[in-house]
């Protein structure tokens, strides 16, 4: 190498930039619109549905930010993160939000990104204001956060149960609910014209109406993809939970009769019908499942052993005290006969 002249080394250099170059384009070589194209890492992305464009709605303005910072996007992500906690203490709500839609440029795709801010949003910004109006809106800006950030991650199914449980704890169980119900049916904000707000309510029902589809749709997207909110039984419990509460609600409210009871009767049907028949795997007994319906007959036909039987019992009540299934059966069960709501209305 040495006895080479400085023309030859140059060329030598330029020869093995050249060579490996080839490989470097034949695995990364981006993928068109035609199938099978692309390299080797973008097909093994395609396969197991890990490109931008099948996890959710693309922003060019991350990948923007992210080409300009090449490695340095972790640490500018830190710093903005500490920026924007300043901002939420010092209540500059303008530069919270601006800082935080920098945050999402630079991680659309890390859910807890998403999950923090949208709770942030919902429950601490909006306690910061005293008029109920105004901590509604920011109640809606959570959901409405939420609501983009499955735009851009539409296989996690953590994020549409956020927004449920915006729709359904956070306006429906606060010390505001009497007033939040209210509005989420009847916008106080004058360019809706006394309509529900459409981006979180287009048909204009109940709160706890529209987090129940919510938490189907999370429901849905939690049986190819694991969530980690909550124990699996709890999550998978959450539509008809929504539906106990809507009828709960309503006789909270002084809606009784028909209308109630049948909500209560619906109650009963998603609990024990839909959630009641939903199967979990046993911890103790991999190939085994059990269900919230079962009973000790089932039990016995499934088990192969008395140890078995013993664990099946043993695991079914512990997931039943998991969900309180036995309380919440007996009273939708009880509160859907004619003569239970007639005495409510008395």
């Amino acid at each position: 190498m040495n006895q080479l002249s400085s023309q030859q080394k140059k060329l030598l250099y330029l020869s093995l930039l050249v060579v490996l170059l080839i490989p470097i384009v034949a695995l990364g070589r981006p993928a068109d619109r035609t199938e099978g194209s692309g390299g080797a890492l973008a097909q093994l992305r395609k396969s197991a549905d890990l490109g931008e464009s099948d996890i959710g709605d693309i922003d060019p303005s991350s990948a923007a930010m992210n080409l300009v910072l090449l490695g340095m996007r972790g640490v500018a992500t830190s710093v903005l993160w500490q920026q924007m906690d300043h901002f939420r203490e010092i209540k500059d709500w303008g530069q919270m939000r601006a800082t935080t839609q920098s945050i999402i440029r630079l991680q659309p795709h890390f859910i807890e990104v998403w999950r923090h801010n949208g709770w942030n949003l919902a429950f601490n910004v909006s306690a910061e204001w005293d008029d109920l109006r105004d901590r509604f809106y920011w109640v809606k800006e959570g959901g409405k956060f939420l609501k983009m950030g499955l735009d851009q991650n539409r296989r996690s199914p953590e994020l549409g149960w956020e927004v449920g449980r915006i729709c359904g704890f956070k306006i429906g169980m606060s010390d505001e609910r009497k007033y939040f119900r209210k509005f989420f049916k009847v916008d106080p904000d004058p360019k809706f014209k006394g309509s529900a707000d459409p981006e979180l309510n287009e048909q204009g029902v109940d709160n706890y109406l529209v987090a129940k589809e919510w938490f189907i749709k999370a429901c849905e997207l939690e049986r190819n993809r694991r969530q980690h909110i909550m124990d699996r039984t709890l999550f998978r419990a959450s539509p008809a939970r929504a539906q106990l509460d809507y009828a709960s609600a309503l006789q909270k409210d002084g809606v009784f009769g028909e209308i109630t009871r049948l909500a209560w009767q619906d109650a009963f049907d998603d609990w024990t019908k839909k959630f009641g028949s939903e199967h979990f795997r046993v911890p103790e007994l991999p190939t085994l499942d059990l269900w919230m319906e079962m009973t000790e007959e089932d039990i016995r036909t499934i088990a192969k052993t008395v140890d078995e039987e013993n664990a099946l019992k043993r695991w079914v009540d512990q997931y039943q005290n998991i969900s309180s299934y036995r309380y919440w059966r007996a009273r939708a069960l009880f509160e859907a006969e004619p003569e239970t709501a007639e005495a409510h209305r008395n």
